[in-house]
């Protein structure tokens, strides 16, 4: 557990629901342990090389060509839109949802504001077995939907519970093309066990101060990459070159049954449950190649939940909101932010 120490960062209490939803923390059994970041060189490849493109279903991240116009110009609710139209022709699900994003750039500091956020400069995951998403069919069965982040809906997550898989993917954007920094993720092959730390996050219920493992907060969970001397020339880190606002990267934040899961993600296995948790690593990191006068990257990331049907079914035509209805929906600034880390 990330607490006063080592480690520890600010957290916004909405921004917090957003990402890991409004599971209490005061039942669950934490050892607070220090924590220090370590910094180890290491090769990043460039994905653009490699013979057969990565996809979600292979590697558990896609790029894709995909334009649109500024956000200043058409708007959050008109972009999560358009979010859900290119996961779901990416991944031919019958529904996508978007429920929240952060705009990140190098700001000082980590708190998350509105929704800004900083650059998350070191190797995690978004979820772990520990997450809201790897419970979500017990959770709809046993009526805990309060335990869920806001932006998304009882509907979504009761046709999520009932259907035959479903994930949570975020889709990465560089809104600038700087190539000051990128967006590295770990081909999961290259993990061990042994690399993986489970990390929990404790934050406060309806405040900014900071909270412990007694009680009284929200919780959620993560893993780190354990330092060990072997690692950096074992683990294979990919990025893709040249992005532009017109390239979109989806990497997967959590999937009920990935079909690669098995192959890709069995290292994976964590907290003494033996099943694997379909996570990809990833972090941000600086390009020492860039020229000093290349601006500073500002991307988005957009959280959205992904169902395929029983049936196999497409999202009919009926259930495609409009702008007005997803603004009703997203109005609550601290209702879209993911937030840092």
């Amino acid at each position: 557990v990330l607490g006063s120490g080592a480690g520890s960062f600010p957290l916004n209490a909405g921004t917090f629901r957003a990402q890991h939803g409004q599971v209490p923390s005061g039942d669950v059994p934490l050892e607070e342990v220090g924590a220090q970041f370590v910094t180890r060189e290491t090769c990043v490849m460039d994905a653009r090389t490699m013979t057969e493109p990565p996809s979600l279903d292979s590697y558990g991240f896609q790029l894709l060509s995909h334009t649109v116009s500024s956000l200043d110009e058409d708007g959050i609710a008109a972009y999560y839109l358009s979010i859900e139209r290119a996961v779901r022709d990416a991944t031919g699900a019958s529904m996508a949802r978007a429920f929240c994003h952060a705009i990140r750039s190098p700001k000082p500091g980590t708190e998350c504001r509105g929704d800004q956020a900083g650059y998350a400069c070191y190797a995690h995951t978004d979820q772990s077995n520990a997450s809201w998403s790897p419970g979500l069919r017990d959770s709809v069965a046993n009526g805990r939907l309060e335990t869920f982040p806001p932006g998304i809906s009882e509907e979504d997550l009761r046709r999520a519970a009932a259907g035959r898989r479903y994930a949570v993917v975020t889709a990465w954007r560089k809104l600038n093309g700087s190539a000051s920094s990128h967006l590295a993720l770990l081909d999961h092959s290259t993990l061990d066990p042994s690399d993986i730390l489970p990390f929990s996050i404790l934050a406060p219920a309806s405040t900014r101060t900071s909270t412990s493992a007694d009680g009284g907060g929200l919780l959620g969970g993560n893993y780190q990459l354990k330092d060990s001397p072997d690692a950096a020339s074992r683990h294979r880190w990919m990025y893709y070159s040249s992005m532009t606002p017109d390239d979109l990267l989806l990497f997967t934040a959590f999937d009920s049954c990935h079909p690669a899961r098995h192959k890709l993600f069995c290292a994976a296995e964590a907290e003494g449950t033996g099943e694997a948790c379909p996570t990809i690593f990833h972090a941000a990191f600086m390009d020492p190649s860039a020229p000093e006068s290349e601006p500073p990257r500002v991307s988005i990331d957009v959280r959205v939940l992904v169902v395929w049907d029983e049936e196999g079914e497409r999202q009919s035509c009926q259930e495609v909101r409009s702008a007005e209805q997803l603004l009703g929906r997203f109005g609550a600034a601290s209702g879209r932010c993911l937030g840092w880390p």
